[in-house]
């Protein structure tokens, strides 16, 4: 795993991909049910790499609180030392951290721990957390399909948030949405009977395919309506999304 101050260029901009899906030609013209799952874990990717600036205040906080959050989150051992007994919240792909910041305020005798692909982002967190005197969190720059499949042990998760995951509008990239079968039965795996899975989206139609793939799956029952917003704080995202006339759908699923 490297480390914050390897993964971004010294210029502190993480390039965009001219395609960002071109290295996935092979499997364009599949549909989920047609992909493995392993295809789908380690091949397919759920989100587009997004070009952005590293500041001056994120860049500080990676080089000096970052470690007081573990960074690099592989090992089991040390997140489950810092939980100390409470009951752990995955998040994940937390943007700038708004929500999490907002649920380890509201939420103190939870753990919880942030998966981001962006350092951006990663950098934000650690920021806000360390000025605002937070400890109950861990943060991981990594993609949170390889973060389940290799870190986390079964049954250890009591719920986990997915807030504003990238929607793959075309038809064609559905296959890359984060809410397919696979993933499922990987967060199944990792969550205690009766913990919650709660997706929220401003895009329809993938509320829609969401609430369609936690149907058919045995080990989650989705919950009736969509405006289970469990304290969900309105975040940037969300304004934009307001803003642009889309009104955000919540979703919630409790393990089998």
């Amino acid at each position: 795993m490297q480390s914050p101050a390897q993964a971004v260029p010294d210029a502190h901009v993480m390039p965009e991909p001219a395609d960002p899906t071109a290295e996935f030609d092979s499997v364009r013209s599949s549909t989920p049910h047609e992909l493995s799952q392993d295809l789908l874990l380690t091949t397919v990717r759920t989100y587009k790499m997004r070009s952005g600036r590293v500041t001056s205040s994120q860049r500080a906080a990676l080089d000096g609180v970052a470690s007081r959050y573990d960074v690099g989150g592989w090992e089991w051992g040390r997140i489950h030392d810092r939980a100390a007994g409470r009951e752990m919240v995955l998040d994940i792909g937390f943007g700038f951290g708004d929500s999490m910041l907002h649920y380890a305020a509201v939420e103190p005798d939870r753990f919880l721990i942030g998966l981001e692909v962006h350092i951006p982002g990663v950098g934000a967190l650690c920021r806000d957390a360390a000025a605002a005197g937070l400890e109950n969190m861990c943060v991981a720059n990594v993609d949170a399909r390889a973060w389940l499949a290799s870190t986390a042990p079964p049954s250890a998760l009591a719920g986990v948030r997915l807030f504003f995951p990238d929607p793959w509008q075309k038809k064609r990239h559905h296959k890359r949405r984060f809410i397919r079968r696979p993933v499922l039965d990987l967060l199944a795996g990792k969550c205690r009977p009766g913990a919650f899975l709660h997706i929220a989206t401003d895009w329809a139609d993938y509320a829609d395919d969401a609430a369609a793939e936690l149907d058919s799956s045995p080990a989650w029952d989705l919950q009736p309506g969509i405006d289970h917003r469990r304290g969900r704080p309105v975040t940037r995202f969300e304004r934009r999304a307001l803003a642009d006339g889309r009104p955000v759908v919540d979703l919630v699923a409790l393990r089998v």
